[in-house]
Order: C-alpha cells, then structure tokens, then sequence
C-alpha cells in the first residue's frame, strides 16, 4: 500500500514539473514576442493617417501629428498613475520614490525629444518624431529616402538632444 501510495505521489509530482516547464517555455515564448513589438510599432499601429470626410472637403490627419497626440496622451495617462501613486498614503516610500524619479524622468524625455524634433526641423526636414526608450531613441523622419548624410544630421541631433550614443539611435524614413 505503501509503494503504491509513493508512486502516486511521484507521479504527480512529475506531473506538476512538466507542466511547470511547459508553462514557462510558453511565458519565455510571449515574452520574446512581446519585446519584438516596440515602442515605435506601437505607436505606428495606434496612428495610421486618416482622412476624414467633411461636407464637400477632406481633412487629412497627419501621421506625425497624431503620433505625437498618441505618444502625449500615452505619458499623460503615466504621469496620472504616478500621481495617483504620490497621493496614496497607503504607498510605501520606495514606491513613492520610484514614482517621483519616473515623473522627473518623463519630464525630461519630453523636453529631449521636443528639442530633437525641432533641431531635426531646423535641418530642413519637414517633419520628425523622436521617441525616447530607455537608454535609446526611436527616430522617424518625414522624408521619401534617408541618405547617409541625413542619418548623420538626424542622429547628431537626436545625440545632442538626448545624450545618448548613435549606437542607441534608430532612425528611419516615413513619409506620409
């Protein structure tokens, strides 16, 4: 009875194991897939150009233009839930901490990517969207090709801009 008793044990605890493995070979699979989609398709996928009919005219929505309310709207709904976190008096000090530096932190990326658009602008480009991610930045460019020499001005900007490397800086083409 004994034996039996121990085998049925083992048997389950064998059980448990492959489906503890299964579920973390799945968990690592959507996980890789989940980093796949950056930032950048994000943003892409929320804010196709439109149009929208009118009476007798079209309007038609800017990419740029509405990547930029999407990417506004995105921060916005962060900092309210920072916030909401610093008013929470049930919210341990670390957290509050952590939430403060990420509020100043926000700040700073928007100051850094309005200031490489503009400078990207200043170029002669007609228009740019500059995402900062950690430790990086994402770069669109309204421009129908980017020739080497524009990859460097676009990047020398977002460098200064945002004080990272060009290692860290994607940049590419969107015309639209």
């Amino acid at each position: 009875m004994i034996g039996v008793l121990e085998r049925k044990t083992v048997m389950r605890f064998a059980l448990f194991l492959v489906i503890i493995v299964v579920l973390s070979f799945y968990a690592a699979i959507k996980r890789a897939e989940f980093r796949e989609k950056s930032l950048l398709d994000k943003v892409a996928d929320a804010v196709p150009a439109v149009s929208i009919p009118t009476t007798n005219t079209q309007v038609v929505v800017d990419y740029y233009v509405e990547a930029r309310l999407e990417r506004e709207r995105a921060v916005s709904r962060e900092e309210e839930t920072l916030r909401a976190l610093l008013a929470d008096g049930s919210a341990d000090a670390a957290a509050k901490a952590k939430a403060s530096a990420r509020l100043v932190e926000i700040a700073k990326n928007r100051t850094a990517e309005e200031q490489a658009e503009a400078l990207i602008r200043s170029k002669g480009f007609e228009d740019a969207l500059v995402i900062a991610i950690p430790n990086g930045a994402v770069v669109l460019v309204k421009v129908h090709d980017l020739s080497v020499q524009d990859v460097r001005i676009i990047g020398d900007a977002v460098m200064r801009a945002l004080g990272i490397g060009p290692e860290n800086i994607s940049i590419s083409a969107r015309w639209e």
